[in-house]
């Protein structure tokens, strides 16, 4: 759960890297037309700056210009950052950094009035869609396809998170929140937000060491979800075999006279796209995390 985390703050930073370093210029309508110019040509580029859908992939692929942009999912929560290099008859995508392992092919088979068809490795057709009314700079899927749930929950103590209520319970008792995610299947996922009085942040992470009955745990520290200077103190432990376990993260903070204290749960079914799903669901929480001025 730990480096879904990480993993996932630092895909956003990319992003948000890649977004300031794009040129945004013309109109939203002189976007799309010059996209649709483009990719009516024979030959390369077959994207231009534009945000296209794959129906195939259930993803929009938002085109920052013709080298870089990021991937959404029509769920809103998942995605990568991507930089393409776009030659005659194939387009080379770097998914989420410069590894190996990200790379994929796209081999152009047709480009007409906004429309690109291809095929990636597996050998399966798939199209990308220009989407006109789409803006690259701005473009946010939930609000595009008119999704998401997103509620807020404010608590006493000062903070508050927005959470996506089709997909998470709320548990609430004296001194503690928990969203717990729906889907049994994906195993036990959660986050819990708790306020301790009168208690410093290395002593209740001790605790809870203890509650998880972990023998080993790893300490390190960071910065505090929610702000961009506050200092953190994370634990975490995992407890996986061939790929299926469980994970355990928490994250504290001195705050006002006491500790708060983020603790997540989180489980590996060996599915990736499962995983992946509950994962950045719970990485989507932490990320809308605010505080009271």
């Amino acid at each position: 759960m730990k480096i879904d985390w990480i993993k996932r703050i630092t895909i956003m930073m990319f992003s948000a890297a890649l977004v300031f370093a794009s040129t945004a210029c013309g109109s939203k309508a002189e976007q799309a037309g010059a996209a649709q110019e483009t990719a009516a040509k024979a030959g390369a580029p077959y994207f231009s700056k534009g945000v296209y859908f794959c129906q195939d992939e259930e993803a929009f692929y938002v085109f920052y210009d013709e080298k870089t942009g990021r991937t959404e999912l029509t769920d809103g929560v998942g995605g990568l950052p991507f930089a393409c290099t776009q030659e005659d008859g194939k387009v080379i995508f770097s998914m989420g950094g410069a590894d190996e392992e990200g790379i994929r092919v796209l081999t152009i088979k047709s480009s007409e009035e906004g429309m690109v068809k291809g095929e990636f490795e597996d050998g399966k057709e798939i199209t990308f869609d220009l989407e006109e009314n789409a803006d690259p700079d701005d473009f946010d899927a939930l609000v595009f396809i008119g999704g998401g749930a997103d509620t807020e929950y404010k608590s006493k103590d000062g903070w508050s998170v927005s959470y996506d209520d089709n997909r998470f319970d709320v548990k609430e008792s004296a001194d503690e929140v928990s969203f717990v995610y729906k889907d049994a299947s994906a195993g036990n996922n959660s986050v819990t937000v708790r306020y301790i009085k009168a208690k410093e942040p290395d002593a209740v992470l001790n605790e809870l060491a203890v509650s998880w009955g972990a023998d080993t745990a790893d300490k390190s520290e960071g910065i505090f979800p929610g702000t961009e200077d506050v200092k953190a103190y994370e634990l975490s432990c995992e407890k996986f075999e061939n790929g299926v376990g469980d994970s355990r993260l928490a994250i504290a903070r001195e705050y006002k006279e006491g500790t708060l204290v983020l603790e997540m749960a989180g489980h590996n079914t060996g599915d990736d796209e499962r995983d992946m799903e509950s994962s950045d669901s719970i990485s989507a929480i932490l990320d809308s995390m605010s505080f009271e001025k």
